[in-house]
């Protein structure tokens, strides 16, 4: 009896096989559904956070802050100065900004959920005068006027329900929705400011009839920029001081803002 192997039919098992290749293109085409969807639930973010009532988000925030200055002088005339400012920005009805002045060395303002907008005594201290405060200011307030704080806390309840869905047990979901994630929503956090910084041009316009006081306030954040160093572009929440001047001063020409040099002095009561 002779034994022998069969000839294998044409089209049977005949293909060269690429076991590294085939797993490659499988994780390409999941990680490129998982970047789609990544984007998808950023993007819904940006659509879902405006559409909170603001009274909600008024009852989710809240301001308490050790190093908050106490009612007076100060916080009057800052709180005076803001207000005159959110009446020149047309807010929505209902929507209330609150002023707060904190007693810190650092050059800083930022808004939080609801409407609270916090100044430290050093960036007064570093500004050098009424305008460049009031830009400031106009900046916080966009970002209220623009919900952009309830855009922030839906991306992060929809990235973190995403990262649990996908990640079960191993954890790797998470690290790929998270730094994906975090990529995308520093793009539309540079994407906000710009938009805060554009919007406080034309309560600067409405108060002083120029928009002089931007420029002013951009060079008080420099000495900290510099010492610090700015992140790469895609990794800051902000875009560099340049880049946000360029634009600013390309938005003035094309709109024909006038831009004089005589400027208001800060408050006396606003004197650290």
């Amino acid at each position: 009896m002779i034994f022998e192997n069969p000839r294998i039919p044409e089209g049977i098992n005949s293909g060269r096989r690429r076991p590294l290749r085939d797993l490659a293109v499988l994780g390409g085409g999941v990680g490129a559904l998982l970047g789609l969807t990544v984007v998808l639930f950023l993007v819904l973010a940006q659509l879902l956070g405006p559409s909170v009532p603001f009274s909600w988000e008024r009852a989710l925030a809240g301001s308490d802050d050790p190093h908050r200055v106490p009612e007076g002088r100060q916080k009057v005339a800052l709180a005076a100065l803001g207000q005159r400012v959110a009446a020149a920005m047309d807010l929505p009805d209902g929507m209330e900004i609150e002023f707060h002045l904190l007693d810190l060395d650092t050059v800083n303002a930022f808004a939080t959920l609801g409407g609270h907008v916090f100044v430290t005594t050093a960036m007064i201290g570093a500004l050098p005068n009424e305008n460049a405060l009031a830009w400031v200011l106009a900046h916080e307030i966009a970002h209220v006027r623009h919900r952009d704080h309830m855009r922030g806390a839906s991306t992060g309840m929809l990235l973190g329900l995403l990262g649990a869905v996908v990640a079960g047990d191993s954890g790797i979901g998470d690290l790929v929705v998270g730094s994906g994630g975090m990529v995308g929503a520093l793009h539309f956090s540079r994407q906000r400011e710009e938009a805060a910084d554009a919007a406080g041009l034309p309560a600067l316009l409405s108060l002083y009839g120029h928009v002089g006081g931007y420029r002013d306030a951009l060079d008080a954040l420099r000495p900290m920029a510099e010492a610090e160093g700015e992140p790469p572009v895609m990794l800051a929440s902000h875009p560099h001081l340049d880049v946000r001047e360029e634009r600013l001063e390309a938005l003035v020409a094309a709109q024909g803002w006038p831009v004089l040099p005589d400027r208001v002095p800060l408050a006396a009561e606003l004197g650290m």
